[in-house]
């Protein structure tokens, strides 16, 4: 008879699990986040659908001209 060992087990497993089908969603399953992150609410288009890809690039960008522009602002 054929007897189920640790090893056996393992070549039995299917291919590593966070391999996914690449027409899913591309290649692993971080891609599929990237893909949902597009649909999430907050990152729909906006005034600052700029920052959707890259926020940390446009963190604290400005704040030299604003608090030029806006000095008399309280």
């Amino acid at each position: 008879m054929f007897e189920w060992t640790r090893m056996t087990l393992f070549a039995f497993r299917p291919t590593q699990m966070n391999f996914v089908a690449h027409w899913y969603a591309g290649h692993k399953y971080r891609y599929r986040f990237m893909r949902d992150k597009r649909f999430h609410p907050s990152f729909q288009a906006a005034h600052d659908a700029r920052n959707r890809f890259s926020k940390r690039r446009h963190f604290k960008t400005n704040r030299w001209n604003y608090t030029q522009a806006y000095k008399d602002m309280p």
